[in-house]
């Protein structure tokens, strides 16, 4: 899925997932990351945080393979955006 808000543009892909969950993304201004991955039920599972980002395009890797399957909460939240996305896992 690609989306895009103001200053931040992000793409998650595979979602279902099976074993790796593809995150890019795009700030146009210096900010902080936060990419957090929850269970349904709002338990945080695990998270990637980078400090003072300058403006560009960036990538990170989720390792999901050690995940039931079922639904989860991605959060990314960069500046004053805060977006969430439901990722499943296979």
């Amino acid at each position: 899925m690609n989306r895009d808000t103001k200053d931040f543009t992000f793409n998650i892909y595979p979602n279902p997932v099976k074993l790796k969950l593809q995150i890019e993304y795009r700030i146009d201004k210096k900010t902080n990351v936060d990419i957090t991955l929850y269970s349904i039920n709002g338990k945080r599972l695990q998270g990637i945080y980078k400090r003072n980002l300058f403006p560009g395009s960036y990538s990170d890797i989720m390792d999901c393979s050690m995940l039931p399957s079922g639904s989860y909460m991605l959060r990314l939240i960069t500046g004053d955006k805060d977006v969430n996305e439901v990722i499943i896992k296979e």
